[in-house]
């Protein structure tokens, strides 16, 4: 008696099968039975070429043979290894940043990672403008060379002014100024970061150079986004240095008959600011 009859090898599982890239893969391994010898899954060898690290097709292959070496037909699976998982995108810094307007800005960047691919480099969209004041939104994406595309990624960029002018005063802080004199103030400048040289478009004056005192102008100023300078304030001291003065009523040269009473034709004085001093 002999026995020529081949063992038959059944796959477990579908004979083509799709793999994640990166992914465990576990073959369903397959069973093997023989007319003569029964039941011989457990001397079933495979030879596996399968490579999950890299996209492609591989196989695995089945083999046996019964006790008086007949060998089945080798059975093959078919593992196709595909990259289905897109890069993914993950900020660096904040999701919203605020910048200074005309401040440099640095973009923090994005970090993007492919399971098959390692690092990517993302395309940027979107520019900045640190000239303007506004909301600006930077668009980060990117494609594993699988064709998977990332889930965009954003950053919102707010460019704000919140530098305020500064007030520079023309001539002194301290001013004297004469009584019942026109007091011309000299004013003042105003330069901002973003809007440059600014009028500065408001004074409040208390100076009255018709009493002696101590007065003041103040000089404000905001600029086109609402930041107001620190006002400045120039004193003014209204003095009286300026003397009377006197004027002779008649000539300054008399001529009187002795033993005659004398009368005198007196004086008048006047000062700026206090008027008529003369005594009646």
């Amino acid at each position: 008696m002999v026995d020529t009859t081949l063992p038959l090898i059944t796959l477990s599982g579908s004979s083509t099968v799709t793999q994640e890239a990166k992914g465990i893969y576990v073959d369903r391994g397959a069973i093997a039975s023989d007319t003569l010898d029964g039941n011989l899954t457990g001397k079933v060898k495979s030879v596996s070429t399968v490579n999950t690290d890299a996209v492609g097709s591989y196989s695995v292959t089945y083999s046996v043979s019964d006790a008086n070496g007949n060998a089945a037909v080798e059975v093959a699976r078919v593992v196709n290894v595909v990259d289905t998982t897109p890069p993914v995108i993950t900020l660096l810094g904040g999701a919203t940043i605020q910048n200074e307007a005309l401040a440099e800005f640095i973009d923090p960047g994005v970090n993007v990672v492919d399971l098959v691919d390692g690092n990517l480099v993302p395309t940027i969209t979107g520019t900045i403008d640190v000239n303007t004041v506004g909301t600006y939104v930077l668009k980060y994406n990117a494609k594993d060379s699988a064709g998977n595309n990332a889930i965009e990624v954003q950053r919102v960029v707010t460019i704000g002014d919140t530098g305020a002018p500064v007030i520079s005063l023309n001539g002194d802080v301290l001013v004297i100024q004469e009584a019942k004199k026109t007091f011309v103030d000299e004013g003042a400048t105003a330069a901002d970061t973003l809007d440059g040289d600014l009028t500065v478009s408001k004074s409040v004056s208390t100076v009255n150079t018709d009493a002696v005192g101590s007065y003041s102008v103040t000089y404000s100023v905001s600029d086109s986004n609402g930041n107001a300078a620190v006002e400045v304030v120039r004193a003014v001291k209204v003095v009286d240095t300026t003397v009377p003065v006197i004027t002779l009523s008649g000539s300054s040269t008399v001529t009187h008959e002795a033993k005659g009473a004398y009368v005198d034709g007196g004086a008048r004085a006047s000062d700026t600011l206090d008027g008529d001093l003369t005594v009646r």
